[in-house]
């Protein structure tokens, strides 16, 4: 029973914020947070897994990958 109002949390968390035009990044993020507090977590919990989430090597990459196209596109390295 408790994973299903977690799930309404979730869902309805989300969609109040998305219609009173949060932006979604946001809306997603505090939809979690959400959920996760009504679960029971403690908000350092919370936090302490965020930032273990966000120091992942290969999501650290992405941006880089990315960074390193538009320099070398801009630089004209990438031309033929």
């Amino acid at each position: 029973m408790g994973g299903n109002i977690a799930i309404l949390v979730l869902l309805g968390s989300f969609f109040l914020m998305v219609f009173l035009r949060f932006p979604i990044a946001y809306a997603v993020a505090l939809s979690a947070v959400f959920c996760l507090l009504s679960q029971g977590s403690s908000l350092a919990v919370i936090c302490q897994q965020m930032v273990k989430g966000i120091s992942s090597f290969s999501l650290m990459a992405v941006p880089f990958f990315i960074t390193m196209g538009v320099l070398m596109g801009s630089g004209g390295i990438s031309e033929n």
